[in-house]
């Protein structure tokens, strides 16, 4: 890697083409005797291309993606310009995600690298409904409770039967 030392036993290490990219990041690490977040500076680095900052994504540029291809791929989008679509992967020498990329959101796609884990972890959170209702209220726990109060003894408001048959304005 340029600027940097190679990872110990990085001239000897054979991922099979079979295994996952967080499969084959967890090989390269335990062969290389590093950690996952060295290993991303490391792919960087070699790429030429800047660490991804997953908790920055643009909900704009999400909806480029769809869900289908950015499970595939491992991939978040992150933010978009007229020409460029900014993406994290774990792979960024995926030339068939890059292609993929480019053909459904009619931009140029530019990767940054991230931890495969933290990519799953993204698409859960953002594409999952259940993920995203997990995750409210999650935040909602981390607000004090008695900030929130429970309505007992409510009804629905009772509505006549000219109010619901009269034309709706406009």
């Amino acid at each position: 890697c340029p600027g940097r030392a190679k990872p110990a036993n990085s001239e000897t290490l054979i991922i099979p083409a079979t295994l996952s990219t967080q499969d084959a990041w967890a090989k390269a690490c335990e062969v290389c005797r590093i950690r996952e977040e060295e290993m991303t500076r490391h792919v960087a680095d070699y790429f030429k291309l800047p660490l991804a900052k997953l908790s920055g994504a643009e909900g704009h540029a999400l909806k480029l993606i769809p869900e289908t291809l950015a499970r595939r791929h491992s991939v978040i989008a992150l933010r978009q310009s007229d020409r460029q679509l900014v993406v994290a992967t774990a792979n960024p020498g995926d030339f068939a995600a890059e292609q993929a990329i480019g053909f459904v959101s009619s931009r140029t796609p530019v990767f940054e690298v991230a931890l495969p884990r933290e990519l799953n972890a993204a698409l859960d959170s953002r594409y999952s409904p259940e993920r995203a209702f997990e995750s409210l209220i999650d935040t909602l726990s981390a607000w004090a409770i008695e900030d929130v109060r429970v309505l007992e003894g409510t009804t629905p408001e009772p509505v006549s039967v000219n109010d619901s048959e009269a034309a709706t304005v406009i």
